[in-house]
């Protein structure tokens, strides 16, 4: 009896582990579940869709098909790490573990009842544009490391793959999504690339993130040699997707955090060598690159975007014109959606509202926004917490590309996969559990 004691362990062993087994299943599904959305995110965009006869944006189709599918696999991952506990339904405390996401997540049921009680219209951007980020938040809040890492690879590849695509969509005209598709997503020029992010907007939004988060970030699970020539090759991309703010925002930015790395350096700051080398080389060859594509005239339809931007800085001044035809009761409550987009065209405004605040502001009113900022104010603090100081530089650029074009006001995951991307590649890390204890 001695000897099968030591072999099979004490009865309670058994039964522990034979609890922990689905446990271990329905996280390793979860991880799982979370990669299978990062790769959705990045490959699957709504002009896909639609090209592939789905009716995520337009009209008619069913509910299925007015979610995006990388939403739908967060949703299940999130349900799966439920199911890897011993009490599933303690997930929804992980919602308001944090006051700042809680707070976001009441805000985020006010929009929905207005939503849908009040402005009488589709609910599913308020799914797709604004619950997802807090599923990935929860999602993200405890990572293993093995897992965090996959992810960062799954963002290197594909955006490495998305700037090229990009950039030989621009030079032979060809395109991964057809271009009446691309022209009726929004404002657009025939020459700008869509690549695997689709719409030209979005494509830059994201490339300047992701490019000024590489930057920011020491534990992106990219050695030190790679880092800027995928930076470089993010620019080009940038110069494809004609993205003008987003453009020259980055290039601001990656200026700022290249003088404040030169700063540290000269204060005594380590410094890789292998990063050292990397900008020695890259840099010499990059000035005699940079030459020969202006020479080539790569630069010149970019260029012609500040001289002729089709209508879109006209449009951001006279959107101001839309709040003298509105009552302060329609402001507060929001207007009708028909005589919005009446007076959107009355006032020559075809291209839409190029700026989130005030999109959101006249699709749902005055009293939601003032309760809906503040609480988008909280969630992008809870970010802040769990990550490194850098990704104040990335949430700069988000805010500000988001205050001159459509952005969060349209349905889309992007909002939700940048916060997501932050909080894996620039994860902050515990402190020593000897900070702050006097020995």
């Amino acid at each position: 009896m001695a000897a099968t004691t030591r072999a099979y362990g004490p009865p309670h062993a058994l039964l522990a582990g034979a609890a922990s087994a689905p446990a271990g299943l329905a996280q390793r599904l979860s991880d799982a579940c979370l990669q299978l959305s990062t790769l959705l995110f990045l490959a699957v965009s709504p002009l896909m869709l639609a090209n592939f006869g789905l009716h995520y944006a337009g009209a008619g189709g069913s509910f299925l098909e007015k979610i995006h599918p990388c939403t739908w696999v967060a949703m299940m991952a999130l349900g799966f790490k439920a199911l890897s506990r011993p009490r599933p339904l303690t997930i929804l405390q992980d919602f308001f573990d944090s006051y700042a996401v809680g707070l976001y997540m009441i805000a985020w049921l006010a929009l929905l009842m207005s939503t849908i009680f009040i402005q009488k219209q589709p609910f599913t951007p308020a799914i797709d544009t604004f619950l997802l980020p807090p599923m990935l938040f929860v999602l993200a809040s405890d990572l293993g490391e093995r897992q965090r890492l996959t992810i960062c690879r799954i963002f290197h590849v594909m955006m490495t793959a998305n700037a090229l695509l990009g950039l030989i969509e621009f030079k032979t005209g060809f395109r991964l999504t057809p271009s009446e598709l691309v022209s009726e997503a929004g404002p657009t020029v025939a020459w700008r690339a869509s690549a695997f992010l689709g719409h030209p907007l979005g494509n830059a939004m994201f490339t300047g993130s992701y490019a000024l988060a590489l930057a920011v970030s020491k534990r992106s699970g990219l050695p030190d040699i790679l880092k800027m020539p995928i930076i470089l090759l993010q620019l080009g991309g940038l110069f494809s997707f004609g993205g003008r703010a987003a453009l020259v925002v980055t290039i601001a930015l990656l200026g700022l955090v290249a003088c404040l790395r030169l700063l540290e350096i000269l204060l005594g700051a380590r410094f890789s060598r292998a990063a050292a080398g990397a900008v020695l080389i890259v840099f010499p060859i990059l000035l005699g690159g940079l030459v020969l594509v202006a020479q080539a005239g790569f630069f010149d339809q970019m260029l012609s975007r500040f001289s002729d931007d089709n209508g879109s800085a006209a449009a951001r001044v006279a959107m101001l014109e839309l709040f003298r035809y509105i009552g302060f009761a329609d402001l507060m409550l929001g207007p009708d959606p028909t005589y919005l987009t009446a007076l959107q065209y009355q006032l020559n405004i075809e291209v839409g509202i190029e700026s989130f605040w005030i999109a959101f502001l006249l699709q749902n009113g005055g009293l939601i926004s003032l309760i809906f900022f503040p609480a988008l104010g909280c969630l992008t603090w809870a970010v802040i917490s769990r990550t490194t100081p850098g990704a104040l530089i990335v949430l700069i650029f988000y805010y500000f590309v988001a205050s001159t074009s459509l952005s969060m006001s349209a349905k889309t995951p992007m909002f939700g996969m940048t916060l997501f991307m932050m909080l894996v590649m620039l994860k902050r890390m515990p402190a020593p559990y000897w900070r702050g204890r006097e020995d």
